[in-house]
């Protein structure tokens, strides 16, 4: 069967939504696909994918400079995968919920490592794995740590003292697991 990917535009003209569209009007599950006078492929919907010719001179090239032509934070190198996954697992791994993603990329542009495998390795802490790794994190900042003192505590009050109890405990816990 041969299918490819088509962006279909809806009415208002806001979004891409990606659809199958089905060539040569094959039967799947009992329907009938045809071609809509309104399906796009992908670069007609949604315009064609940046290059390097087209970013020369954009806001973005004077903000980041030359550095954001540089091959090996784009490409699969050894060095770059390597340093992306570890700066990657780094922040992944630590209570950086909600920033993660921006401060793996800013990272990785910095220290010239590839920034969509540090990126994507930054992810490994996701709603799902946040349950599991993070209880471990804290118990192991405990054991190692303990809970701190109520006179440590005396200068807080109300949310912050809560967190102030649980945040020096995650913090030291998580530092230990991903440098382990």
């Amino acid at each position: 069967m041969n299918a490819r990917l088509a962006a279909r535009v809806s009415s208002f003209g806001f979004s891409c939504a990606i659809t199958l569209r089905i060539s040569r009007g094959h039967i799947l599950r009992g329907h009938r696909f045809e071609r809509s006078p309104r399906c796009l492929t992908f670069s007609e919907a949604c315009g064609p994918a940046p290059r390097r010719k087209n970013l020369k001179g954009s806001w973005l090239h004077r903000l980041l400079g030359d550095r954001l032509f540089e091959v090996e934070i784009w490409r699969l190198t050894r060095r770059g995968v390597a340093g992306g996954l570890a700066l990657g697992l780094f922040i992944g791994l630590t209570p950086t919920m909600g920033v993660r993603i921006i401060l793996s990329g800013i990272c990785a542009y910095l220290l010239r490592v590839n920034i969509p495998v540090a990126l994507a390795a930054s992810l490994i802490t996701n709603p799902f794995t946040a349950v599991i790794i993070y209880p471990l994190e804290y118990q192991l900042g405990v054991w190692l740590a303990g809970i701190p003192e109520p006179r440590e505590l005396k200068s807080y009050t109300g949310a912050l003292r809560n967190f102030a109890q649980h945040a020096k405990p995650l913090m030291i816990g998580s530092l230990i697991l991903v440098y382990a």
